[in-house]
């Protein structure tokens, strides 16, 4: 059963005339006084009444209702409740009239579209009974919702993507072709490992922003959201790189730092990850957070972001971080803290770098990366025959992935961020009047069935299909 939250009343509640409410008025009071009588009206409208007499009965409740917006939701909550049963008959007459209802409110409409009145007939066994059933409204994506019988509805969320620049439409096309390749064989190594969990994450990436709506020039769809999907990813990084970059084009002098340690086996990995490195500069930023409130240090301030490399002739792994300071001071501070820490026992003094950053815009694209490269030089550069292609090493992005979960890989320290004024997440709107789109693995683009238009006209270059049909490796560990 829908519930409405405290927003969605007060949402209301601001749609009323003269409301006698207060803002702060419980949910659980107003059910308590409000919705066992709209109940009792079901009831009544189905037991007691004859047809004639539904208008005027609820004709008289309305008028008499201090909140009548509000009464009409549940009104539809009523009809929709699976122990009252109405009539085929019965209803028809009780919907037409809420909608008239609401046609006379144009705001009420547009509101009661967006989050009130989610519907599916279901059939009785006589099939002169009919009950509705009421569902919460998705948080992201696409839902289809029968606002009008017969008139296809759909809540898509967020400002959706504008058609006009193809170029980038085409990038997300070549990103979503990629992914396919590596979801379903990493889904495949993870299910072969008996993990079904993991599996079905994969799966789910596979499968990420495969169904788009079209609607007066945007496109809308549903996100996965995970690590390994190169199309939200790239997403994230724009993200990323739209809030940071206002303050950290502010810092006079800023650097590049990495940090990294000794190589070290699949088995090791999530070891080192987790208690090495990342616990390791959690508790250098904390050393020098106390030392600073004592007024005895610098206050270390940066952007940092966690990656691994695979090298595919030792079967070793190297995870590092990148990190971006304000000045060379916090640079070097962080490299001599590091060296302390590990040693040369398990870290090489040369293999810490810092550089002084003469292009913003390339390092902060450089730090907010994917977490791994997702191809790989099978002969790392020691061959300089450029004729040999990279590789996608899937068993070895599986074991990365299964070493940064739950980890956060882009992280600020030292400072915060304003707040954002635009929560995408929270546009909804109800559109009608649209066109769907589906993902095709074979015609690697997004196709219209009822038209047979294609979104994009992407299509993959022989080079990058020979590499998704030849050059993915999943043995390798």
């Amino acid at each position: 059963m829908l519930t409405l939250n405290k927003e969605q009343f007060q949402t209301i509640f601001q749609m009323e005339e003269n409301n006698p409410f207060s803002f702060n008025i419980s949910e659980n009071k107003f059910y308590r006084n409000v919705r066992p009588r709209d109940n009792f009206i079901a009831s009544k409208i189905e037991k007691e009444l004859q047809e004639d007499q539904i208008i005027p009965f609820l004709e008289h409740h309305y008028s008499q209702s201090k909140y009548p917006t509000i009464n009409l939701y549940f009104y539809n909550e009523a009809l929709s409740n699976q122990q009252t049963k109405i009539s085929k008959e019965n209803y028809k007459i009780i919907h037409n009239w809420i909608l008239e209802k609401m046609d006379l409110n144009k705001i009420l409409k547009d509101k009661a579209f967006d989050f009130f009145i989610q519907k599916s007939f279901k059939n009785e066994s006589d099939k002169t009974q009919w009950t509705y059933n009421f569902d919460t409204l998705a948080q992201s994506g696409t839902n289809d919702i029968p606002i009008y019988p017969n008139i296809p509805s759909k809540i898509v969320y967020g400002n959706g993507t504008d058609l006009s620049d193809n170029k980038a439409l085409k990038r997300r096309a070549k990103r979503k072709f990629i992914t396919q390749y590596i979801a379903r064989g990493l889904a495949e190594i993870a299910t072969e490992k008996g993990d079904l969990q993991r599996a079905q994450q994969y799966w789910n990436t596979f499968h990420c922003y495969s169904k788009l709506t079209k609607k007066d020039g945007k496109i809308y769809g549903n996100y996965c959201k995970n690590r390994c999907c190169l199309v939200c990813l790239a997403n994230r990084k724009a993200h990323h790189i739209n809030r940071y970059y206002p303050i950290i084009s502010q810092w006079e002098d800023p650097y590049f730092v990495t940090l990294t340690i000794k190589t070290v086996k699949a088995h090791q990995l999530n070891k080192w990850i987790k208690k090495g490195m990342i616990r390791g500069l959690k508790q250098i930023r904390e050393k020098y957070k106390k030392r600073n409130q004592r007024g005895k240090d610098i206050k270390l301030i940066g952007v940092k972001s966690l990656e691994c490399n695979y090298n595919p002739l030792k079967e070793w792994y190297n995870p590092h971080f990148h990190i971006l300071v304000p000045n060379e001071e916090i640079a070097y501070t962080l490299k001599k803290e590091w060296m302390k820490k590990w040693t040369s026992k398990h870290t090489y003094h040369k293999a810490q770098d810092i550089k002084k950053v003469t292009d913003l815009n390339h390092q902060l694209k450089e730090l907010i990366k994917y977490g791994s490269k997702i191809f790989t030089d099978p002969f790392m550069k020691k061959n300089k025959d450029s004729s040999i292609s990279p590789k996608i090493y899937l068993a070895a992005l599986d074991n990365i992935f299964i070493a940064m979960k739950g980890h956060r890989v882009f992280e600020r320290f030292g400072f915060n961020l304003p707040p954002e004024l635009n929560n995408k997440k929270g546009i909804q709107k109800t559109i009608i009047d649209y066109e769907n789109f589906e993902y095709d693995f074979k015609t690697m683009d997004w196709n219209n069935d009822s038209t047979g238009e294609h979104l994009t006209g992407y299509q993959a270059d022989s080079f990058l299909q020979y590499l998704m049909n030849h050059n993915i490796d999943k043995e390798a560990i």
